[in-house]
């Protein structure tokens, strides 16, 4: 059964086949890495992002917005690139792209 949030359907388990889906699952991963449960993330975040607004991020419930992909970057000491799926960080090697059309590529997955 899926979940609507803002006129998206989301699924209960991330797909790392969407974009949202891939950066929850590396999230998950980079958070796990560290052996931080999801009160401490958000304890690193600053109360920025709360502990059941990581638990939906990473269960795909909720899309990511920017300032809580930066913040929980930044907790977890990751650059936010190595966050991304691969497919958007292989478009950005050497520069060559701009991140205009890294979206672009994205959007069309």
């Amino acid at each position: 059964m899926s979940n609507k949030r803002a006129g998206r359907p989301c699924s209960a388990e991330p797909s790392d086949s969407t974009f949202d889906g891939s950066v929850a699952i590396n999230l998950r991963t980079a958070r796990l890495r560290l052996g931080l449960t999801m009160e401490e993330a958000s304890q690193l975040t600053g109360g920025i992002v709360s502990s059941a607004t990581i638990g939906h991020i990473e269960s795909g419930k909720y899309g990511i917005k920017l300032r809580v992909f930066c913040a929980l970057s930044a907790a977890y000491m990751t650059r936010p690139t190595q966050l991304l799926p691969v497919r958007a960080r292989k478009a950005m090697v050497g520069g060559k792209r701009r991140p205009s059309e890294v979206l672009r590529l994205l959007r069309n997955e």
